[in-house]
């Protein structure tokens, strides 16, 4: 069975980019979030969009802009909820039906690692982008310093575990300083930064 977790919207807003040297040693130097630089994220782009293609007349951001989802049409779709009751979501264009990897990191005892920011190895417009996720549990050894690993292909080459677990979460990639504010209950509608 699998379990989706569904906070009708979890954004990760900064996705920073990992400046790797070019052997595929991990550096012992954890990366400062605050200071990394940002990937280019564009969901309107002839590579990442399918509805809703960027045109010169329809309006929908460049990239690297803000994107206000909560602006209404084409990003907010009205329908009905199982006991006939208006609903609103979000619409986020169409997607592949087969997760992303996403990696959470843990240490030995199962507590998340503070500080460390996830990681994703594909960014809207990247072959085998979804804004679903499954979630990959990541078990560090005790002298993991965080932020250490900021990539997909440094966490595969550095031989930590990598646990798949059946979790699915809605994540969508999104420019800093978007916003979508509808939620189904009191979740939190801060933007997530994490690693690619």
């Amino acid at each position: 069975m699998i379990r989706k977790i569904f906070p009708p919207l979890l954004v990760v807003a900064l996705l920073l980019v990992s400046c790797n040297n070019d052997d595929d040693s991990i550096s012992n130097v954890p990366l400062n979030p605050d200071t990394a630089a940002r990937a280019s994220v564009d969901r309107f782009s002839p590579e990442a969009g399918t509805l809703m293609v960027r045109t010169t007349s329809n309006g929908l951001p460049a990239a690297n802009m803000p994107i206000n989802f909560d602006s209404g049409e084409p990003f907010i779709t009205q329908g009905f909820a199982p006991d006939g009751s208006v609903v609103q979501y979000y619409n986020f264009d169409v997607q592949s039906t087969v997760p992303a990897p996403i990696y959470l990191f843990f240490d030995s005892e199962d507590n998340a690692v503070e500080g460390q920011l996830n990681i994703v190895g594909v960014k809207p417009g990247d072959a085998g982008y979804n804004d679903f996720w499954e979630v990959n549990r990541v078990i560090v050894p005790d002298n993991y310093v965080p932020n250490t690993i900021t990539s997909e292909t440094e966490l595969l080459s550095s031989g930590m575990t990598i646990v798949e677990t059946t979790t699915i979460v809605n994540c969508p990639i999104v420019p800093e300083g978007s916003m979508a504010t509808k939620r189904l209950g009191s979740e939190d509608d801060e933007l997530h930064r994490g690693w690619y």
